[in-house]
């Protein structure tokens, strides 16, 4: 199922070519797949990904891996009462060693970050991260 929405993300990165990817939870999972295989190299923004949940129930735990290698940022947000996902698997891609990947967690916000994230908030996070890449 992995490789299926990876490969129909690729055609759509591929005819669309966005300025930003904006990708929520198993969503998060198939961003990094496409970055990891080279589909995508832009600004990105992950909201709770599943990454780490995604790759256990495949039973490829290398799914849930960004590059060693990236060069553009990427910006993750997760909520601390998330039930779905733990936000420590959002707080491990900010470990990357490129310093490109900004986690933010929101105290007390939900896997769909309903407390934080609205629409008028996501608009200002997709100008941030692409002028991150523009500057």
């Amino acid at each position: 199922m992995v490789r299926d929405c990876v490969k129909i993300q690729e055609k759509s990165l591929r005819d669309f070519k966005p300025d930003v990817v904006v990708a929520s939870s198993f969503g998060g999972a198939i961003a990094i797949e496409c970055i990891k295989k080279g589909y995508w190299k832009g600004p990105t923004i992950l909201l709770a990904p599943a990454q780490k949940l995604v790759a256990e129930k495949a039973g490829q735990p290398h799914l849930g891996q960004l590059p060693a290698i990236i060069d553009f940022p990427i910006h993750v947000y997760h909520g601390t009462s998330d039930k779905i996902v733990p936000c420590s698997h959002s707080e491990e891609l900010g470990k990357h060693p490129s310093g490109l990947v900004k986690t933010k967690i929101y105290k007390g916000d939900d896997h769909v970050l309903s407390l934080h994230i609205n629409k008028t908030e996501l608009h200002k996070l997709i100008h941030l991260v692409y002028n991150q890449k523009t500057n």
